[in-house]
């Protein structure tokens, strides 16, 4: 944050600069000075602060978890903090009037909601992909609420429009722009997921998870050209299976390595889910057999957006769908 802020400092004066502030929190461990912990009564040495997810029953003891929501809640107090020298340097230098500001984040987190802890783990509730996103447009109206659709990657888009320049090929994200100078939306549904994990679609009004078929959660591959985990190099039984294919638009038709994987995501554990938003926002009634049409309505919502992504074959038959029902 202090680094955006020195980028402000010898930038703010000139003309179509960009800078996007990265900030690695909210995240594990929730570690923060001790004045912040102060606003919640955390007085004593923090004793919870690196979650390990998964289902939280058995886990912690109501007190244990009441902690850790405080800490967590600390941090984001810090976060809050420091965006606020952001927004404060813009209040001080009048950069209101000309400059364009957005505010988002990744995900979010579960701290005991659905009997859960994490984020990657769990079905993607509201609590993790219902993001935190405000946007200030020079000339645009303010202080307004849009419950129009959108995803991370419309963001993209909404900064090439907002610079007047034209879209690349191939964006599946639309400029935010209409919805917030008209109120109109910009996508009917969206898909959203993790790898190996639930297939889900919303449409704002319902969401619907759709879980893999198999008890082993196959078939499933990753396609790249940099196969690297996270924390190591794929190992060569991994790569023994590995091929050079031509997948689709998302790597511009161009080879990648498709290579058959496995994954500790099992969303057949838990399950289908049709969730009614409006009605039901915090998703406590899973309405999967008690609204026969609406779910049969989301899964054609589902394939259609899948053939519009063009989601690889395995995909289809993962989730034990076919594109010609």
């Amino acid at each position: 944050m202090n680094a955006g802020l020195e980028f402000l400092q010898s930038h703010g004066n000139r003309e179509n600069w960009f800078v996007q502030v990265e900030c690695f929190d909210p995240h594990e461990p929730f570690v923060v000075p001790q004045r912040y912990r102060d606003l919640y009564g955390l007085t004593q040495p923090p004793r919870l602060n690196w979650p390990v997810y998964g289902r939280l029953t058995g886990k912690l003891s109501l007190d244990e978890l009441g902690d850790l929501r405080k800490e967590y809640a600390a941090l984001i107090s810090m976060c809050d903090a420091y965006l606020g020298k952001i927004l404060d340097f813009m209040d001080d230098h009048e950069m209101w009037k000309d400059t364009l500001l957005i505010v988002n984040t990744d995900h979010g987190f579960l701290l005991g909601e659905h009997d859960w802890l994490g984020k990657n783990k769990p079905p993607l509730y509201n609590e993790i992909v219902h993001l935190p996103c405000f946007i200030h447009m020079p000339g645009q109206p303010e202080n307004q609420h849009r419950s129009a659709l959108a995803q991370t990657l419309d963001i993209p888009a909404t900064l090439l429009d907002y610079f007047a320049v034209p879209p690349m090929a191939g964006m599946e994200g639309h400029s935010l722009l209409p919805v917030i100078s008209r109120d109109e939306k910009i996508h009917d549904a969206v898909l959203f997921g993790i790898f190996g994990g639930h297939l889900n679609v919303t449409d704002g009004e319902w969401v619907y998870m759709r879980a893999n078929r198999s008890a082993d959660n196959q078939p499933l591959a990753e396609y790249t050209l940099m196969p690297t985990h996270m924390r190591e190099f794929f190992s060569p039984e991994e790569l023994n299976g590995a091929e050079l294919v031509r997948l689709n638009q998302f790597s511009h038709h161009l080879p990648v390595l498709r290579i058959p994987c496995q994954t500790d995501q099992n969303s057949a554990l838990y399950g289908d889910f049709l969730f009614h938003l409006s009605e039901d926002p915090q998703q406590k009634r899973n309405l999967i057999m008690d609204r026969p049409q609406e779910r049969e309505r989301m899964i054609e919502l589902l394939k259609r957006k899948m053939i519009e992504v063009e989601a690889p074959p395995e995909q289809w038959i993962r989730m034990g769908l076919s594109q010609t029902e």
